[in-house]
């Protein structure tokens, strides 16, 4: 998502002494004026691969969306040279970091977690890699589970030395018990996501390739046989036409049997390209987590952590749903900004995050939350349960981005929204009321 590029983009860039200033008036747009000359030094690998690093971008953006329109404006992501540059000097100074390993605090959690960032990849049968992949898998005592890795946005950083407990340093040592859980848990599915892709693309492919070499091959052909015809209208060998016939034919023989070894060749490599294979997975980097002291989460407004309270809120929205008919799926284990996918006529009608409360009061979304509530807009909803171990009752708020103005709490990385505020926004949306409640 654009979100997430320009965050790390910004910060990395601006790590290595680059400037970078948004373009007034222009929401995500930004101007570089002149790009560092050790940030334009590729490798020689990325450099034949992504093209050369410019001596500076007037206008760019991390949003393909805001591409339309605009001929001026310039695309950086994955893909770009500067992006790529920056992507590599990230891993080449950071990179020894990450693998020491890091300590950072949650205010969700209860009990400490192992973080492991993991990459997977799949090659074809010709050695291309097609497919690469950055997963976040957790390790709370003996349950892994997979996520997305931008769940490490809702952490705290550690700012001092922290005492880790003996269990858990060992449980981030052990590297390998990681790799063979994810060659079950995790490579698999996704090998499943990229062969189905690849086999459509390859359809796609053959099918082209097929109809426009065999369409040349036949002209081809045709005019052979058209040079054939004159040819037995010219009887004599020593005709200056015939001769320059002769000539002709030869060209256009060469040029169908080129086709035709072309095709045979395009066929085998697509053929070799249908074969994959996973790549070893490669721990990047890991991280512990801790709680929040509890303390520090009791201070905050609308930080109330408790599972009960949050499966009856989850509950409440999925009923909810199926009532207005909609097939909601929950998602929150997967860290992916809200708790519940809901399908109507198997599209995406809303994305929900939920947020549970025993009584009434305030709430808290974290940095990710607030980033996908901006990104999907009118069709991210938030759904507040109160009174949830007595008699819950369901709020919504559409689109909470445009209605709702949190307070960002440093101590525990959360945008905290005040009970009075919520309620405002819930009023704004026709399908909050009391009926909700029965």
């Amino acid at each position: 998502m654009p979100e997430y590029i320009e965050k790390f983009f910004l910060e990395a860039y601006r790590s290595f002494g680059g400037t970078i200033t948004p373009v007034k008036d222009r929401k995500g747009v930004w101007s570089i004026g002149r790009v560092p000359p050790d940030l334009r030094k590729l490798s020689e690998s990325l450099e034949r691969r992504y093209g050369k690093v410019g001596t500076g971008y007037p206008l760019l953006t991390f949003d393909k969306e805001l591409l339309i329109g605009y001929s001026d404006l310039q695309f950086v992501g994955p893909g770009h040279p500067l992006f790529e540059g920056v992507a590599e000097r990230v891993l080449r100074d950071y990179g020894p970091s990450l693998r020491q390993g890091a300590v950072f605090f949650n205010a969700d959690s209860s009990e400490p977690t192992v973080l492991w960032l993991l990459k997977c990849g799949i090659e074809d049968g010709r050695g291309h890699l097609i497919g690469e992949r950055l997963f976040a898998i957790h390790k709370t005592d003996s349950n892994c589970r997979k996520s997305q890795p931008y769940a490490l946005l809702d952490l705290k950083p550690s700012e001092n030395a922290v005492a880790v407990p003996q269990e858990v340093r060992e449980t981030a040592t052990n590297e390998d018990e990681i790799i063979d859980w994810s060659l079950e848990a995790v490579t698999p599915e996704y090998f499943g996501e990229i062969e189905k892709r690849r086999h459509k693309e390859l359809a796609i492919k053959e099918k082209y390739v097929r109809k426009s070499l065999q369409f040349l091959i036949g002209e081809s052909i045709n005019k052979v046989t058209k040079f054939d015809q004159q040819l037995r209208e010219i009887r004599d060998e020593n005709d200056p036409k015939r001769l320059n016939i002769v000539g002709n034919r030869a060209k256009e023989d060469a040029r169908r049997n080129e086709l035709s070894q072309r095709l045979k060749d395009r066929l085998e490599e697509m053929g070799q390209e249908q074969h994959l294979s996973e790549k070893p997975p490669e721990i990047l980097g890991v991280a512990v987590i801790l709680p929040v002291p509890q303390e520090v989460v009791r201070s905050v407004e609308g930080m109330e952590t408790d599972p009960e309270i949050e499966t009856i809120a989850v509950k409440k929205a999925m009923e909810y749903e199926r009532q207005q008919g909609r097939k909601p799926v929950s998602v929150e284990e997967e860290n992916c900004g809200w708790d519940v996918t809901s399908l109507q006529d198997g599209q995406v009608a809303r994305y929900i995050e939920v947020k549970g409360r025993s009584r009434i009061g305030g709430v808290a979304l974290t940095p990710n939350e607030w980033i996908k509530a901006q990104r999907f807009g009118k069709d991210y909803w938030l759904y507040v349960v109160v009174n949830c171990k007595a008699n819950p009752e369901l709020h919504l708020i559409r689109n909470p981005a445009t209605k709702l103005t949190p307070r960002e709490e440093i101590s525990v990385v959360r945008y905290v929204v005040g009970l009075d505020q919520w309620k405002r926004a819930s009023a704004m949306d026709d399908e909050s009321s009391p009926t909700l409640a029965d």
